[in-house]
């Protein structure tokens, strides 16, 4: 509450979990610290596609890294276990993400 609101409401590090795509200018990813300002408790960052260790020779198998940092002070180690479980089945199902929380049918 020491902060103007104006200050907060710009401020992309005033939230939950703050995610970057370096791949789109064709950088690797890295990882981003978690700052001492702000809310942000979990930095994601995708990097560009590299080949996939297990790809077969000359196949075009490829996977974006993923660089997270997270800041232990905001949560416990089972918390953050069931982050990534969410998570993981968002990236292999992203669709359910348009659903409503409730499960309730969206008013057409």
């Amino acid at each position: 509450g020491l902060l103007p609101r104006r200050i907060i409401d710009l401020s992309p590090f005033h939230t939950s979990l703050f995610i970057t795509n370096l791949a789109s200018i064709n950088t690797s990813y890295i990882f981003h610290h978690c700052y001492e300002f702000g809310t942000t408790g979990v930095f994601i960052c995708m990097g560009k596609p590299v080949p996939k260790p297990s790809a077969e020779p000359g196949s075009r198998g490829r996977h974006m890294p993923l660089g997270v940092v997270m800041d232990e002070r905001i949560a416990t180690g089972i918390e953050y276990s069931r982050f990534f479980a969410a998570f993981e089945r968002y990236l292999k199902r992203p669709e359910v993400l348009e659903g409503r929380l409730d499960g309730k049918a969206a008013a057409v």
